[in-house]
């Protein structure tokens, strides 16, 4: 006879079979035969010889050892740590880049910025680990390929709900490193910032700690070290700023252009996983999983197409639809959102729309993007998918006194309804003879199948379940599934570089991601009926598995002991092993009751940081550790417990009080969490009295430096005033001088016409008499003649010089541009001097060369004439030779008069290019001058030709005068007057 612990036991094995073969059985089934999973053994498979050059292995034979220096100030891509060494992720690559090209580094002991960079300039450093590619730079050095991608983010307090995206920061007090780049194009972007400068970035976060500021701005990798380091938990990631935009390369020396090579082969050969393992040690998960490198040709994309143009199926609740305050919303609009943050798309839903008309502006590519369909042959006619992000169960529903089906197979012959232009139309034509009925929306697939005009509907289960919801109709069921669909996001079929963005911002949502928004939108699970001659088969086969298992009941019930026993042992000491690291913890722990709020249990820390026994700490309230001083008060408290409580995670700081009144300063982390079967509340409380002392020390020191800046600032604008005060007075006298200068320059026009028209009489008259036009001269009178016309020829050609001068200084010189060969105009300085040189016994060699110019020929000219007229006076012996070496590839033509004369000391050639101003040599006393050719010359081809003039000579080795122009003037000189 049965025991009753028997007989209960065969009762418990009866109803287990039952519900086994009732269908929880199968799905045991199908895991109890999957085979294990193949073991997994890890070998360290020999990396690839990089594919390098001869010359580059050449270049490697000789340069065993490279000199390299590492940023100490740089976290978390390298630093200096508490022991003064270096580590960090560019001190994880390098060494292993190294290995890889089979180099020694050499590092450098060099660790500020300023001073390693001066170092590689000079070449006392062969490579820096981390450096950013700017033009500015390239004189140095040669740049690998990024290796850093560092992204800006904006962080602000946790309470600060004001900052979600960039654009918030207009009007706010924003702390900035102001030496960082991107300080200058942010307050352009955003004048209205009020910009809080500090001198680091740990500056920064501590300034928007203590409230100094609204958010900061910095690299999200520095960001984390810091905080982490710090212990800076006020602060939250409110906005990424710029993605991507900073990134980091190995820079190195620009004549080991091989070693640049090599580094990069070095790169290419680190697989992206032992990439991605180096930076999770270093950097935050958030950098690594939502990042989006997008190439300069997608982002040149992007800028081109700002509006992306959305078509969508209102009736795919949940994937996609209209709330009702009618805003887009659904499992595709989340992605669609995330895809807008990391990428910088931009995307524009088009309203009012059937599924039908979005399909065909779809074809007339007036809609670019649809963001939730599944594939079809009819529609890769004219669109391009994107990679499957979530999936749709297709099924069958029928009125529920429908008998059982087994699947598609089984509607062949009925009348089906499906919605028109959807996926599963389309899986209906390309699977089935099934001729459906088309719809045009779910909600009326349902309705047509309730009210018994069709006899089946093939739809999404989950906008079934929603529609079936929200119109409360009870007579339907699922009846059987038909296949699992994918769906995707796709695009018109013509922006194939569209589509390969979406996958790259699809593919950085994690999977924690993807089920937060399924979680979010779908809460559906449903079951498929079984037909009674099944359940009388199963049935059969549990009374014989039921006969078959109490003849081994006992030997289970032996062992089921057994293992019961162990069981217990191993949690026995697994709770004792999670005692001791719960007293082991550095933080206070409280783990009180979802429901009353009591304390539970407590950790050996927190008995120390009030001083109470752990019994005593039991019977406490929560209460009795608040000290009631501002700024939190008990409802504060109870608001957060109360959020707690209902699965928000809750971070503060609160004043605290010991049981010897001492007050402190605390941080309480609190969330709600699953220990063991129950629900409970853990408070995690971190002494910060160190930290707020601290941060009340940095205040005071900032209020001074306010008022020591504001002291400051007062000083310099009494100086700014006096300054004023001389700029105005420098302003007046630069006034007169100015109007002195005109009535100079009056001065000097109105002498120089009044002198003109007299010696033109003079000259005129001269030349008329020595050449006897009104009777013979004897020798005498054409002699004293002949020095009439001298002299009156040099005094004019000293007035036109004085005019000339006097023009270019006013800026009324008349500029004439225009085309000309240069060997003409050389021919005709050639032909002006020739009879002179020869009369002379002086050679004359004007170099011949073609060469078109657009200049003012007339003053270049006069320039040359007025060099060789020179070079020919002080020139006892010898010659003077004409050059022209043109320069097209800069544009410019260089003309140089070279003399064989006496040649001008180096301290006197700075007084050649002033007015009045002659040179002592041999022949000054002989050769007549005003002092004011080569000045005018110098103004002429400065001022006019838009060139440069210069000279070099030495004392018995002659001169050389050299000119210098574009060989095409392309603007013309204004001329005043």
């Amino acid at each position: 006879m049965m025991t009753k612990k028997i007989r209960t036991y065969l009762c418990f094995l009866t109803c287990t079979l039952f519900l086994l073969v009732a269908g929880i059985a199968p799905a045991l089934a199908v895991n109890a035969v999957a085979p294990p999973p193949a073991a997994v053994t890890e070998k360290k498979t020999a990396t690839p010889p990089l594919p390098l050059t001869a010359k580059e292995k050449a270049w490697l034979e000789q340069h065993k050892v490279v000199r390299i220096a590492f940023d100490g100030y740089f976290p978390p891509y390298s630093f200096l740590n508490d022991n003064g060494e270096l580590e960090g992720l560019a001190l994880d690559v390098l060494p292993l880049l190294a290995e890889r090209i089979g180099i020694t580094l050499e590092i450098s002991p060099k660790v500020v910025w300023n001073e390693l960079y001066e170092a590689a300039q000079k070449r006392e450093v062969d490579v820096v680990a981390t450096m950013g590619d700017r033009p500015e730079r390239l004189e140095w050095f040669a740049f690998t390929q990024p290796y850093i991608f560092k992204s800006l983010v904006i962080m602000t307090r946790h309470q600060n709900e004001s900052i979600r995206k960039p654009e918030d920061l207009a009007g706010k007090r924003v702390a900035l490193v102001e030496s960082y780049q991107y300080v200058k194009p942010l307050l352009e972007k955003y004048p209205t910032i009020k910009p809080y400068y500090v001198d680091t970035m740990l500056d920064g976060l501590n300034t928007v700690a203590i409230g100094k500021a609204d958010a900061v701005i910095t690299f999200i990798g520095a960001a984390h070290f810091l905080q982490n380091k710090y212990q800076i938990s006020t602060l939250k990631f409110a906005a990424i700023f710029e993605r991507d935009r900073f990134n980091e390369s190995i820079a190195v020396r620009t004549d080991w252009p091989e070693l640049a090579a090599i580094f990069d082969k070095a790169l290419d050969s680190i697989s992206s996983q032992e990439l991605q393992a180096l930076q999770k040690k270093w950097l935050p998960a958030e950098s690594l999983t939502q990042r989006v490198v997008l190439t300069d040709e997608e982002r040149a994309w992007i800028k081109a197409h700002p509006v992306i143009r959305v078509g969508i199926d209102p009736e795919f609740a949940p994937f996609e639809l209209w709330d009702k305050d009618g805003v887009y919303a659904g499992i595709a609009a989340d992605y669609l959102q995330i895809l807008k943050e990391r990428t910088g798309l931009s995307f524009e839903v088009a309203p009012g729309l059937s599924w039908s008309q979005v399909i065909g502006k779809a074809q007339s590519r007036e809609i670019d993007l649809l963001p939730c369909v599944g594939r079809t042959d009819e529609r890769e006619q004219f669109l391009l998918y994107s990679d499957s992000y979530t999936n749709s169960q297709r099924v069958i529903i029928t009125r529920k006194d429908t008998p059982f089906i087994g699947g598609i197979s089984a509607i062949a012959s009925w009348k089906v309804a499906v919605q028109a232009d959807s996926s599963n139309e389309g899986f209906l034509k390309e699977n089935t003879s099934i001729k459906p009925v088309r719809v045009a929306s779910t909600q009326e697939g349902l309705k047509v199948l309730s009210g018994g005009t069709v006899e089946a509907f093939v739809c999404n289960i989950g906008s079934a379940a929603y529609w079936i919801r929200e119109l409360k109709i009870t007579n339907l069921k699922v009846a059987a599934p038909v296949s699992e669909g994918m769906l995707h996001m796709a695009v018109r079929k013509d922006w194939p570089l569209l589509a390969g963005i979406i996958n790259k911002g699809l593919a950085t949502i994690s999977e924690a991601e993807k089920n937060r928004i399924s979680q979010k939108w779908i809460a559906i699970e449903y079951k498929t009926g079984i037909d009674r001659i099944t359940v009388f088969i199963y049935l059969g086969m549990a009374i014989v598995v039921m006969l078959a298992g109490a003849s081994v009941f006992m030997l289970w019930n032996r062992t089921l002991k057994r293992q019961v026993h162990e069981k217990t042992a191993e949690l026995a000491e697994s709770e004792e092993r999670f005692r001791d690291i719960f007293n082991a913890a550095n933080d206070a722990f409280f783990i009180h009751d979802i429901e009353t709020g009591a304390i539970l249990d407590v950790n050996q820390k927190m008995c120390e940081m009030f001083g109470l026994s752990r019994e005593e700490a039991l019977h406490s309230d929560v209460g009795s550790f608040s000290s009631g001083i501002p700024p939190y008060t008990q409802k504060d408290a109870a608001n957060w417990i109360r959020k707690a409580t209902v699965g928000v995670p809750q971070l503060f700081e609160w004043h605290a009080k010991d049981r010897s009144g001492r007050i402190f300063w605390v941080e309480v982390n609190m969330r709600r969490s699953a220990i063991g079967p129950d629900e409970r509340i853990i408070a995690l409380s971190r002494d910060i009295s160190d930290r707020k002392e601290a941060e009340l020390e940095l205040e005071k020191y900032r209020d001074n430096l306010e008022k020591l800046v504001a002291e400051r600032t007062s000083d310099l604008r009494k100086t700014q005033q006096a300054l004023q005060f001389m700029l105005e007075d420098l302003n007046s006298a630069n006034a007169r001088l100015l109007e002195v200068d005109r009535l100079k320059s009056m001065f000097i026009a109105s002498m120089s016409h009044e002198l003109r028209t007299p010696l033109n009489a003079v000259i005129g008259f001269s030349s008329i008499l020595i050449n006897e036009w009104v009777g013979p001269l004897n020798d005498e009178q054409k002699k004293n003649l002949t020095a009439i016309l001298r002299s009156g020829k040099h005094l004019l050609s000293m007035i036109n010089d004085v005019i000339d001068v006097s023009k270019i200084e006013a800026g009324m010189i008349d500029v004439g541009q225009e085309d000309f060969e240069l060997d003409e105009l050389l021919t005709e300085v050639e032909q002006v001097f020739a009879s002179e040189a020869q009369k002379r016994k002086i050679s004359l060699n004007v170099q011949q060369i073609s060469l078109p110019m657009h200049a003012d020929r007339r003053r270049l000219l006069q320039c040359l004439l007025n060099l060789v007229s020179n070079a020919l006076k002080f020139t006892a012996q010898g010659g003077v030779t004409v050059t022209v070496r043109p320069n097209e590839s800069q544009g410019s033509v260089t003309m140089v008069v070279t003399d064989t004369g006496f040649g001008i000391a180096s301290e006197d050639q700075p007084k050649l290019f002033q007015a009045f101003s002659r040179i002592s040599s041999p022949l000054t006393s002989t050769v007549p001058g005003t002092g004011l050719g080569l000045y005018l010359t110098k103004k002429i081809v400065e001022e006019i030709l838009q060139g440069a003039i210069s000279v070099k000579s030495e004392p018995g080795a002659g001169s050389s005068f050299s000119i210098t122009l574009p060989i095409r003037q392309e603007k013309d000189m204004k001329t005043q007057g």
